[in-house]
C-alpha cells in the first residue's frame, strides 16, 4: 500500500539560491516550529550532505585520537630534519642555548601539572625553537605515556600544513581542511611551528582563529614579534595567538646565535 505523501510542492515559493519551487508540509503533519514547514529540498539535501561529511570527519578524528601515544609520531607533520629532535641532542654552546633549554624543560613542567595557555617561542630563523619544540613535544608524549595517562600530542609544520589543505581543495585527496580543523582541535597539546608572514592570507586567518578559539594548550614557534602580529593579523587572531599570558613566552635575543652557521 503506498503511504500518503506529507508534503506537496508549494508552486507560491521559489528559492533563491536554486531557483527552485520549494516544498511544504501539509497541515495535518504537527511541528514544534511553523517556519520549518516550508523548505527548499536543494537546501535541504545540501545540509544533509553536510552533516553527513561532518559525521565522517568526527569518526575520522575519533579512530585517530584512540591512538592517544602514537599521534604524534602518525600524524604529525614535521620537518625531516627534525624527527629526531629532543632535548639530549639540543646543543648548549652558550648562555642563550641554556636559558631556552630551561625554558622548554618548564614548559614540559607546565602542562604535566595539568597548566594551560599557549606558549610562544619567538626568534629569528636558525636559532633553534623548532628543535626545542619538538623536544617538548617527544617529552610530554613521553611522560605521558610513563604516567600512563593517555594523552594526544601533536606537531603540525604550518607551511607544509597549509600546503597539505590547498591541495585538498580541488581534488579528494588526502584530509580535508575541516578534518585537519577537527583533529588540531580535539588533540590535548598541539605544536603549531613556524607561522610567519605568509600566514596572513584571509583563509588562514580564518582557519587559525577557529583552531585557537576552542584551544587552550598550543605551543607556537614563530619569527613574528608582537608588533609584526599586530600589523599582519587581524586583532582577534592576534588574542587568541597569545592567550595564556607572558610567562609562557621565550623570545630569542636578536644577537642570539644562528646555529646553522657553517663552522668555516
Amino acid at each position: 500500500m503506498d503511504l500518503p505523501l506529507v508534503y506537496h510542492i508549494n508552486e507560491q515559493e521559489t528559492c533563491e539560491i536554486h531557483q527552485c519551487f520549494k516544498w511544504s508540509l501539509n497541515d495535518d503533519v504537527p511541528l514544534q516550529d511553523e517556519r520549518n514547514r516550508t523548505f527548499c529540498p536543494e537546501c535541504q539535501r545540501e545540509k544533509m550532505a553536510r552533516e553527513e561529511e561532518q559525521k565522517i570527519g568526527q569518526a575520522h578524528t575519533a579512530t585517530i585520537l584512540r591512538k592517544t601515544y602514537g599521534v604524534l609520531d602518525k600524524n604529525s607533520i614535521v620537518p625531516s630534519g627534525l624527527k629526531e629532535a629532543n632535548f639530549k641532542n639540543f646543543m648548549v654552546t652558550n648562555q642563550i642555548d641554556r636559558e631556552a633549554k630551561n625554558y622548554a624543560l618548564r614548559l614540559v613542567s607546565h602542562y604535566l601539572h595539568g597548566g594551560k595557555g599557549n606558549a610562544l617561542i619567538m626568534g629569528k630563523a636558525g636559532r633553534g625553537k623548532s628543535h626545542l619544540a619538538m623536544a617538548v613535544a617527544s617529552k610530554l608524549n613521553a611522560d605521558w605515556k610513563a604516567n600512563k595517562l593517555p594523552k594526544s600530542i601533536l606537531f603540525v609544520n604550518l607551511p607544509a600544513l597549509f600546503i597539505k589543505i590547498q591541495n585538498s581543495f580541488n581534488r579528494r585527496e588526502g584530509m580535508t581542511s575541516n578534518e585537519w580543523l577537527e583533529l588540531l582541535k580535539k588533540v590535548d597539546y598541539l605544536i603549531l611551528d613556524d607561522l610567519g608572514r605568509s600566514d596572513n592570507a584571509q583563509w588562514k586567518q580564518d582557519f587559525l582563529y577557529s583552531l585557537l578559539d576552542e584551544r587552550e594548550a598550543t605551543i607556537i614557534t614563530t619569527n613574528l614579534v608582537g608588533s609584526e602580529m599586530k600589523s599582519l593579523f587581524e586583532t582577534g587572531l592576534v588574542s587568541r595567538i597569545t592567550k595564556g599570558g607572558r610567562d609562557l613566552y621565550f623570545k630569542y635575543p636578536d644577537n642570539a646565535e644562528d646555529r646553522r652557521k657553517l663552522p668555516f
